[in-house]
């Protein structure tokens, strides 16, 4: 697990050996990171076997730590600062991590590997500025990520690619206004998305497709 320490930097618990180990030095390169909610994402990257992190700095940049030769890597790869929530997801398409972030006008920014390079693309994701947090996931359906976040109405907002064009719902979560934090999970059982997030009536809405999205809030 990564987290912002109380000196202000990333932290790092993992496993080995049967053993939690606690790594607090390893990411001081990049500074200390941003105190907002939700601007630490980490990811699983199946090339490396090992995990990843995006997060947010001081500085406003995204800052990228990953594992080559069993060392730390540190990137900076996006030209746009950040300025807001972030999720990042493991494209098995690409076989590389990608993240979504707030970008300056409120709007999402969208950040992937294209033919090794990185791309960004800060123009097609603009149906609704980003209200509050946000949750990426692959869609292994339709070979491409998609994203879940609290959008202006604050009612949730789905992005997500069909026949390769980014397509954006925002009518069919309008069952319960987001109080929280977001949470999207790919159930393979019903071979897609599934949401979970707190409602501002304190219940736990859950959203799931059967032909259709349908709702349940307790």
């Amino acid at each position: 697990m990564f987290f912002r320490g109380t000196d202000g930097f990333l932290h790092y618990f993992y496993v080995n050996g049967g053993t939690w180990h606690h790594d607090g030095t390893s990411f001081k390169s990049a500074g200390k990171v941003s105190n907002g909610h939700g601007e630490i994402s980490a990811v699983f990257e199946t090339q490396r076997n090992h995990s990843a992190v995006f997060f947010r700095g001081q500085d406003n940049k995204l800052h990228y730590f990953y594992l080559k030769n069993d060392h730390w890597e540190h990137d900076t790869p996006s030209p746009a600062p950040v300025c807001g929530p972030l999720s990042a997801v493991f494209s098995g398409e690409r076989n590389h991590s990608e993240v979504f972030f707030v970008g300056q006008d409120g709007h999402l920014n969208f950040l992937y590997l294209n033919k090794d390079r990185w791309a960004l693309d800060s123009t097609t994701l603009r149906h609704s500025k980003v209200h509050g947090q946000m949750s990426a996931v692959y869609e292994p359906q339709r070979k491409h990520s998609a994203l879940v976040f609290v959008a202006h109405d604050e009612h949730l907002g789905y992005y997500y690619v069909h026949d390769g064009v980014w397509n954006y719902d925002g009518q069919s979560f309008t069952a319960g206004e987001v109080a929280g934090n977001v949470t999207a999970v790919f159930a393979h059982q019903r071979n897609h998305t599934e949401i979970i997030f707190k409602g501002k009536d304190g219940k736990c809405h859950y959203f799931y497709v059967e032909k259709k999205w349908l709702h349940d809030a307790r």
